[in-house]
């Protein structure tokens, strides 16, 4: 079909070459009509560029869970399911109340383990959302995990390594935000693949107005990865993500513990993904790429326990050194279970965005 412009937002066209759908579920069903005229009347339309090879959307009805969400959060919610390159990835959106749009947007990218459905990844999607009005907050699941998208199988897991997964967010993040002023927010090893988003991004031509900021980070470089990984981890795991799920649970009541028992239960359609991530894993990120991710989005930051194994310490301060600017925040008395606190993981990472002055550096 031919080209068709759209203005979805005042200012801002949309040059469409090729079919979308929308499949609406229940009751209404949309076939053979473009994305983008379909939301035209919307404001927050989830794809406001094209990336090649995008195929269908499915917004989904609320996802399984929804007797534990956040009561406090009365944003407006979208679930979808984004097929590009043929699987499809879970996605959870929050917009501000009415017809206001967002100041910034927030994507944030959760630890291998972690559901956006619910458990710390929700509860942290909420405490930003919650902590921030005005901003739009986006997060994308990992490959395979949780309910709202596509589960791997063994004719297609190999296409799920870390590297594979960051390239594919940098083009699904392309799509939901385009050169929107954008914060790309990481938990745990979610900050592994916020690394090699950015760092496929700034090859190949620095398409995403953005700039990074790691909160329990698990960023490895390749020397440390069998050390830390398969020894320091988990024996550090073993006390501190204990304690620091019974902490939050006393701290934020019964609901964010139902949140915790729920994320526990019917997981084995995630065991396949867990396993092929966390394997690829052990070639670490290098120091070359965590290098030109500090200077091609300048002015992040990394938020971590003081006694995390994965936080390596030395990486950041060696970074300063060589003249980069990392922020570098150090949460005293914490390890990694600072990755189990969503909802004080939101606030965070809130907190450190103002404090940094990154939505004006975004913006200039």
């Amino acid at each position: 079909m031919a080209p068709k412009t759209l203005d979805l937002v005042p200012g801002r066209t949309l040059s469409c070459e090729s079919t979308y759908s929308i499949d609406v579920q229940p009751p209404n069903h949309l076939g053979g009509v473009l994305l983008s005229e379909a939301l035209a009347e919307d404001i927050y339309s989830p794809i406001n560029r094209h990336v090649p090879g995008l195929g269908e959307v499915v917004r989904m009805d609320e996802p399984p869970f929804e007797a534990v969400k956040d009561p406090d959060n009365e944003r407006n919610e979208r679930w979808w399911k984004v097929n590009l390159n043929g699987f499809g990835y879970g996605v959870h959106e929050t917009r501000p109340v009415g017809d206001v749009a967002p100041g910034i947007t927030f994507v944030h990218i959760p630890g291998f383990t972690e559901l956006i459905e619910v458990g710390s990844a929700r509860d942290l999607h909420d405490s930003l959302a919650n902590t921030l009005p005005d901003a739009r907050v986006i997060s994308i699941a990992s490959d395979g995990i949780g309910p709202t998208g596509e589960h791997l199988h063994l004719d297609n897991f190999k296409d799920h390594t870390v590297k594979i997964m960051g390239e594919e967010r940098a083009q699904l993040i392309e799509a939901l935000v385009g050169e929107d002023p954008t914060i790309v927010s990481a938990c745990s090893m979610g900050s592994v693949i916020s690394c090699e988003m950015l760092n496929f991004d700034a090859q190949h031509g620095h398409n995403l107005n953005a700039v990074p900021i790691n909160y329990a980070s698990a960023v490895v470089t390749p020397e440390k990865a069998f050390l830390i990984m398969a020894v320091l981890f988990p024996l550090h795991m073993s006390g501190d993500i204990p304690r620091a799920i019974i902490h939050s649970a006393l701290k934020y009541g019964a609901h964010h513990m139902q949140n915790m028992a729920h994320m526990l239960e019917d997981r084995g359609p995630d065991i396949l993904a867990m396993s092929v991530q966390v394997a690829s894993l052990m070639g670490g990120v290098a120091l070359s790429s965590v290098e030109r991710v500090s200077a091609t989005y300048p002015g992040g930051g990394n938020i971590s326990g003081r006694y995390d194994p994965l936080a390596q310490w030395r990486m950041w301060t060696d970074l300063r050194a060589g003249g980069h600017s990392p922020h570098l925040r150090s949460i005293k008395r914490s390890g990694h279970g600072l990755a189990a606190d969503g909802t004080g993981g939101g606030v965070q990472i809130a907190k450190s965005a103002d404090r940094w002055g990154l939505k004006d550096k975004l913006a200039a």
